[in-house]
Order: structure tokens, then sequence, then C-alpha cells
């Protein structure tokens, strides 16, 4: 589930039309899905208590919604009170491709391809089928039921994704990968219409470089963002970690930074390194998400892969709160990296965030990516 920031009350109108209480202004958008959770209830972040029932978008106007229950899902008689709480956005869902080493037993072979129907993402492919385009393609290898190892399209192992002594939390790791790869993919089909820059920022030069970066780990540095349309950009960075986990570092509590035309803003970040790697370096990705509107990339962001496998258990596997996704476990958007920001006075009002409608125009975003090359301490050390 997405970190929280607001409820949404319900309605019924004309039963059993129910209406959500928020529309285009408030930033919903076709297609989401709203978890919604009975008069009273406090913890949106964990499985307990469950949801009551989960509804999805079916049309948006400027002060409020239609949804319908999702299929499956039982009606709930009085919504009066009930909260609802978006849980997915309508954003492109990436398709993870798995495949077994022609060496597989059988039955090792049909156990991957039931229990890879449970995990949403996923599809199981024969060895001699081809991944369709557009899709990640993984191998799973496996020592006898007893340990499994997920490798690339090329069949060598993947760096910081460990033994798995269990087929679905490999599986999970699988979607989890798949939807990391996507993301950090994500890039517009068409020319950039609205130009910007992105980058390491000199705050004495005022000068922004284009170039990756290299630092060693613990070095702060400062990232700059400029807007040389002619229209106001909003803007929201992502860090994609080299432990397959994808947090928002900026702007950190709202949703995204409006920067008018021609003006700039700048922030701090202090670089980490994850824990017990031997590499004497590791690569990660800086990602500005630019829209001509205001958006969300909340529902793009993910715990590291170990994490996530933390949170995807059944509920019922979930033996208290302390395990499930606390909102004190949500300060890991705080690791590997600190920050502070500083955003320029850009003589505007500065709104409270607002999410309105989806991404739909193929020109109203762009993206652009910045490696960060991390010297980790054993490399540091061996220079000394």
């Amino acid at each position: 589930m997405v970190n929280v920031t607001y409820t949404i009350s319900l309605e019924y109108r004309n039963h059993p039309n129910i209406v959500l209480r928020a529309g285009n202004v408030h930033g919903v958008c076709l297609g989401d899905i709203y978890a919604i959770y009975p008069w009273g209830n406090e913890d949106y972040s964990t499985y307990n208590p469950l949801p009551t029932a989960k509804v999805r978008v079916t049309d948006v106007r400027a002060m409020d919604s239609d949804v319908i229950f999702e299929s499956g899902e039982n009606e709930i008689e009085d919504i009066s009170g009930c909260r609802a709480v978006l849980v997915k956005r309508d954003i492109p869902c990436p398709r993870v491709y798995i495949k077994l080493l022609p060496q597989t037993p059988e039955h090792l072979g049909n156990m991957v391809m039931e229990r890879s129907k449970s995990v949403d993402g996923l599809a199981f492919l024969n060895t001699d089928t081809s991944a369709p385009k557009g899709g990640t393609l993984l191998y799973i290898a496996t020592n006898g039921e007893t340990q499994y190892r997920l490798l690339d399209s090329t069949q060598s192992e993947i760096p910081m994704v460990p033994l798995y002594d269990a087929l679905q939390s490999s599986l999970i790791a699988a979607a989890h990968l798949g939807r990391y790869n996507f993301y950090l993919g994500l890039k517009n089909a068409v020319a950039p219409r609205y130009p910007f820059e992105f980058g390491r920022y000199s705050r004495e030069t005022r000068q922004i470089s284009n170039e990756s970066i290299e630092v060693p780990y613990g070095t702060q540095i400062t990232l700059g963002f400029k807007n040389e349309s002619v229209v106001p950009l909003f803007l929201s960075v992502l860090y994609f970690d080299s432990i397959w986990g994808i947090s928002k570092i900026f702007p950190k509590n709202k949703d995204f930074e409006e920067v008018d035309w021609k003006m700039y803003c700048d922030f701090d970040i202090v670089v980490g390194f994850p824990n017990e790697c031997s590499n004497p370096n590791v690569v990660e990705t800086l990602k500005a998400f630019v829209t001509t509107r205001p958006f969300s990339v909340q529902s793009l962001v993910t715990d590291n892969i170990d994490e996530q496998l933390q949170m995807d258990r059944a509920p019922s596997q979930i033996a208290n709160k302390s395990e499930a996704m606390l909102p004190d476990t949500l300060a890991r958007f705080d690791t590997p990296l600190s920050h502070s920001s500083r955003t320029t006075d850009l003589g505007r009002d500065t709104r409270p965030a607002r999410l309105v409608n989806q991404v739909s125009t193929e020109d109203s975003w762009q993206t652009k990516n910045i490696p960060l090359n991390i010297i980790g301490p054993s490399k540091i050390s061996g220079n000394e």
C-alpha cells in the first residue's frame, strides 16, 4: 500500500451508485483503486484491520467521482462514515516473464507455473517460448526444492539478490525486480517539448551538469533543476538504489514541486552505501519525473527487495503490527540517503500539494536519469 497522506469520504447516490467526494481538483484519476475502511479506523498503513472492500474509479468530475466495487468484493450496505484510501494508481503495469533452466525437473516446472499465477504482474513461459517485447525476462534456478536463485535474461546472477529458501519468495522478488526495471526505464516515447535541466548543481556558479556523478559514500551533493520551458513544470525526483528499492527524495513532504518557467530549485542529499556490500562501488540512479500537470509518483515507490517480501506476505502470516508496514517503517525513504532541501523563492503562491488528474497526454510528462556511481568503504580504505 502506498504511503497514506489523506482519506476521502463516500456516499450512496441513488443506491447502488457510489460517489467518492473528491475529483479532478483533488487528484483522483480514472482507474484508481481505493480501499474502504470503516468509520473510526485510525491506522491505514497495515493489514490489521483489513479494509472492508475495494472500489475502482469509473468517472472523474471536478469535485467528485463515481466508483464501483471491485470484482469479487462484497458490497457495503451503509457506507456513511467510511473512508477511502488510495492503494493503486492506473500507471502502465510492468510484465515479468519467468522461465526455468532447461535441466529443471518437470514436477518443479509445474509447481513454478502454478505458483506464478498468484503473483501480480508475473507470467510463466515454457523454455522454448520467447518473451514478448516490453517485459522483463528472468530465470529461476533451483537445487531441488530447497533454494531458489533468480537469474537475468542471460542466465547470470543478479547483484544484491540473495538465494531464497521458498519458491513464493523468489516469485515475489521477481515481480519486484520487474517493477523496478520498468520504472527505471520509463520514459516518454515522443520528443520532449518542455525543455529542462537536471543534474549536479553548483551554487557558486549556478550551473547544472548533465553528466553522471561519481562520489565516495557519505558525500553531500547538491542537485538542481531549471525549467527552460514557457510553462510551469511539476517535478518529483526518484532514487533507484542498488538493493532494488525506489524512494522519492524530492520534494519530501508533498507530491511535487511546482517550478515556474525560467526558474530553478535545488536540494541536497547525502549518498549512502548498501550494508554488507563487499563491492568496491555501486551504481544507483537519480530520476527526474517532470509533468505539465500536477501528478503524484507515490505509487511508483517501493521498498528494497527484502522489505517488499515482508509486506507482500499474506495478512494471516503477519503476527503483529511490529512486523507490518507501520508509519515509522515508512521512514525507509530516508535510507540509503539522508537529505535536506532548499528551494528558491519563485515569487509564486506555494499552494499545498494537489494531485490533478492522470498523466494521459503523451507530451505532458518527461523523465531524465542521472547515474550515480558511489565509491564504497572497501575501495576508500584500500586507497589510504
